[in-house]
């Protein structure tokens, strides 16, 4: 799963995509917004599930 640190954007195999997609798919969103993307091996659930329990970390520009 990779998932953006700073909005509710992310990829999992859930969604149908491999590994080298998932991939893709995050370099676009970095390229296109500059956020930082997270991966993690496992599958745990997306932020908008996770809530307040996700800790957030702040990028250089902020």
């Amino acid at each position: 799963m990779k998932y953006c640190l700073h909005c509710d954007w992310y990829t999992s195999k859930t969604d149908g995509r491999d590994r080298d997609n998932q991939s893709r798919k995050a370099l676009d969103h970095f390229l296109d917004t500059g956020h930082s993307i997270e991966t993690v091996d496992s599958s745990p659930a997306p932020k908008e599930i996770l809530g307040s329990n996700l800790l957030l970390r702040k990028s250089k520009n902020e």
